[in-house]
């Protein structure tokens, strides 16, 4: 009977009325934001700069804009050959019904609360099928409402790209859960949201990682069978290869700026464990949530061991609230000095930059423990039902108030980017990518452009226009009076080329010491056009992403033409 009740549960759909609630609560949550505008968070002036010349390069005809032309004072900076691109591409698609610079700053916050929004459902969609519609609501709820979600991502650090990559990790593991019964829809399901979890953040994609190991571990000992943890190993292989038309950049092109300074001095690992000195007001709500979300799960999974006997033999909940905390646990352990040994010995960890990071995919297991835990209880401890729902109820409502309370309270020192033409403007005006995607230079490149010019002689006399400028393509028209070299004012990069009056003349000439772009020209009248092509790395990752879509389209095709078989053959 237990068991039977289990497998009810376990597969009920809930119909529609959890979407609704998740969407009111997040809604909710995020009203201060909807009212007021984007949060003035750590990285927001950054990610304003970034939307702005990202949409508008977009909007030009450029499909994937990786150079940001006129950024950092109009010299362009390599910002998205690094950089994930996904959450911009969302915030673009806000421009016609957002225009203009009163609507960048809204951009940025509608996006992120459709993006808190699209992180509860897809929460919901992961935990409702082992958990039933009950516990996968409050799973999905606690997911979307913990404060280092909602209070540190979106206000107090504004970490655009992190907070959409929020979205991705439950949909992996939502694929996990049918790899027993579809693989290849499963292969495919979870390839797709691997890869756009890597297309919005790599960091956490890469802290998410061993979750999705460890999930697939999990059904595979609950299945008796290997076959969770081969769609997890081509999950992560497929969905690394759809992504390859940004990784392939992202990971071989960090010689050519001063890639260094994301992980070393002020951003080195050791300066940002849990207990050394606290120098800013976010860190405290780090450190926090990071010690109440681990404790909470301890208390989980303390409450299941106790209780566990009375659980039915088939009901995945004990093992999943257990392993959530056993996660939770390690998490909080590598945000601890005693774990520093192990970031020294194992480099990747190096690339997630800072270790409270890592309240990602605590986040993750938090949502998983209180689902499967309040399952656990429903189930185990029928009289106590209505009691566990009362708490999980009430608990969601503490997080909605602390996070409205945080954000609206008078005293707090959260403020918001004003709808107002003239301060956007400075902002773009003054906007500059951070030093770790630069060009690195020595002397200030402004010294060659009298003026602001575009391009100005820097051997030689004569007279120089600018007859072409945008993404990745510069056209001047040259009278030189002798053999001549001109500057222009876009930085020197891999892939840049000259074309002297149509014919190829081979790369430009990089002036190091100023970091950027200059051309040599014969005396007369002269045409010039530098253009910025694909590098051998981006045909690479582009061909990557064309063979790993190939494949994705063969998984989804195949069983699709699998289930027309019969009716055709019934013919």
């Amino acid at each position: 009977m237990r068991a039977a009740t289990a497998t009810a549960v376990g597969t009920g759909r809930g119909g529609a009325w959890p979407a609704a609630v998740l969407l009111a609560l997040a809604t909710l949550a995020c009203l201060p934001i909807l009212r007021k505008g984007m949060p003035w968070g750590h990285d927001t002036r950054t990610h304003l700069v970034w939307a702005e010349h990202f949409a508008r390069q977009l909007a030009a005809g450029e499909l994937y804009p990786r150079w940001l032309a006129d950024v950092g004072d109009g010299f362009g900076a390599p910002v998205f050959f690094f950089y994930g691109p996904l959450a911009h591409y969302a915030a673009a698609a806000l421009q016609p019904l957002l225009p203009g610079p009163t609507g960048l700053p809204w951009r940025l916050a509608v996006t992120g609360w459709l993006a808190v929004c699209a992180s509860a459902l897809a929460a919901y969609a992961w935990l409702r099928r082992p958990l039933g519609a009950g516990p996968a609501l409050f799973g999905a709820a606690t997911y979307a409402l913990l404060p280092y979600h909602l209070l540190v991502d979106f206000v107090l650090r504004s970490a655009f790209a992190e907070l959409v990559a929020f979205t991705w990790p439950p949909l992996v593991l939502a694929a996990l859960e049918r790899a027993r019964e579809t693989p290849r829809a499963a292969l495919a399901g979870g390839a797709l949201a691997t890869a756009l979890l890597l297309l919005t953040h790599p960091p956490t994609a890469l802290t998410s990682a061993p979750l999705a190991a460890g999930y697939a571990a999990l059904l595979a000992a609950r299945a008796r069978s290997a076959r969770p943890l081969a769609v997890a190993a081509g999950q992560l292989a497929l969905g690394t290869g759809l992504a390859g038309a940004y990784l392939a950049t992202a990971l071989t092109h960090g010689r050519f700026v001063d890639e260094d300074a994301l992980y070393t001095g002020y951003f080195h690992y050791a300066r940002w464990f849990l207990e050394r000195p606290i120098r800013d007001a976010f860190l405290v709500v780090v450190y926090a949530h990071a010690a109440a979300a681990a404790t909470f799960c301890a208390a989980c999974a303390a409450a299941v061991l106790a209780t566990r006997r009375r659980a039915p033999a088939a009901d995945p909940a004990p093992a999943l609230a257990l392993s959530a905390a056993a996660a939770a646990g390690a998490l909080l352990f590598l945000m601890l000095p005693p774990s520093e040994p192990l970031w020294e010995r194992i480099p990747l960890l190096h690339r997630i930059q800072f270790p409270w990071r890592l309240n990602a995919p605590l986040v993750v297991a938090t949502a998983a423990c209180a689902a499967a835990t309040l399952r656990h209880v429903e189930l185990a401890l029928p009289r106590l039902r209505p009691l566990a729902q009362g708490a999980a109820g009430a608990l969601v409502v503490a997080l909605l108030l602390f996070q409205l309370g945080a954000v609206t309270f008078d005293g707090s020192p959260f403020g918001y980017v004003p709808a107002s033409e003239a301060l956007v403007g400075r902002v773009l005006a003054t906007g500059e990518s951070p030093p770790e995607y630069r060009v690195p230079h020595e002397r200030d490149p402004r010294e060659l452009f009298p003026g602001g010019a575009r391009a100005a002689f820097v051997e030689g006399a004569g007279e120089v226009r600018v007859a072409g400028w945008r993404a990745r393509r510069v056209e001047l028209t040259v009278r030189a009076e002798g053999p001549a070299r001109v500057a222009v004012r876009q930085h020197a990069y891999p892939g840049w080329r000259a074309e002297l009056d149509g014919v190829p003349s081979g790369p430009p000439v990089a002036l190091r010491a100023w970091g950027v772009l200059a051309v040599d020209v014969p005396r007369g009248a002269h045409r010039v056009a530098l253009v910025l092509g694909p590098t051998p790395y981006e045909r690479a990752g582009w061909a990557a992403s064309a063979a790993s879509l190939a494949l994705f389209a063969a998984l989804v095709a195949v069983p699709r033409r699998a289930a027309l078989s019969p009716s055709r053959s019934a013919r």
